[in-house]
């Protein structure tokens, strides 16, 4: 009896969303195909097995194409928020400078006022609880004034307290006030989170933020 290769990840990942492998030969033309991917990330079977699957959900961040059909698939983001509560989740950081420069204000979809201001301290975050746990393939946040930030990393948690790294450390240099920045997660994370949070370790790094928002599955 002939020995059967079994399938491997990509093919089973394909096959759970209605995708067939044999016209794509690889993980890699899979996740460069427009095609292939706006079917995979509306399929929720599909969308399921690449979360579970490391080398695929990072192949997925990892790929253009891939991320522009999850943006184009209702992906799960932070609402415009009103306050560091409503209407939905939970907007917090390590600390605030005043009460004018409360966390909610880097996740109100304003980007005219100073949005979040720390307390200049040494380490500290931004973070938003979800009110269902997922899985994120992007940040994009708008710096205050640009300036250097050379310790930034991405970080997930489902009890707010034990947080695991999602990347690696970011160092981004200085650039024009309200420039778009995107931040992908570098690390496989097989799971889906309440908590994900921007961790800055320096004094040089993040103290201000106009605007953040988070993309998830």
């Amino acid at each position: 009896m002939a020995n059967t290769i079994p399938p491997a990840e990509w093919e089973i990942w394909c096959g759970l969303g209605g995708v067939n492998p044999d016209i794509y030969g690889s993980l890699a033309s899979v996740v460069a195909s427009s095609t292939a991917m706006n079917t995979l990330a509306n399929s929720a079977p599909a969308v399921n097995y690449m979360i579970a699957t490391s080398i695929i959900g990072l192949a997925v961040i990892g790929s253009a194409t891939a991320v522009t059909a999850l943006d184009a698939s209702s992906p799960v983001t932070i609402p415009s928020m009103t306050s560091n509560t409503a209407p939905s989740g939970v907007a917090s950081a390590s600390a605030t400078f005043s009460s004018a420069y409360e966390p909610y204000k880097a996740m109100d979809a304003v980007t005219t006022d100073d949005g979040w201001a720390g307390a200049s301290t040494p380490i500290g975050w931004i973070q938003y609880r979800f009110p269902s746990a997922i899985w994120v393939y992007k940040f994009q946040i708008k710096r205050w004034d640009g300036t250097a930030i050379d310790d930034l990393v991405i970080k997930c948690s489902n009890n707010g307290i034990d947080f695991i790294d999602a990347s690696s450390v970011f160092v981004l240099g200085a650039v024009a006030d309200l420039t778009l920045e995107t931040l992908k997660p570098t690390i496989g994370i097989t799971s889906r989170y309440l908590y994900w949070r921007l961790y800055h370790g320096s004094y040089t790094s993040l103290e201000r933020l106009r605007m953040l928002q988070i993309y998830g599955k």
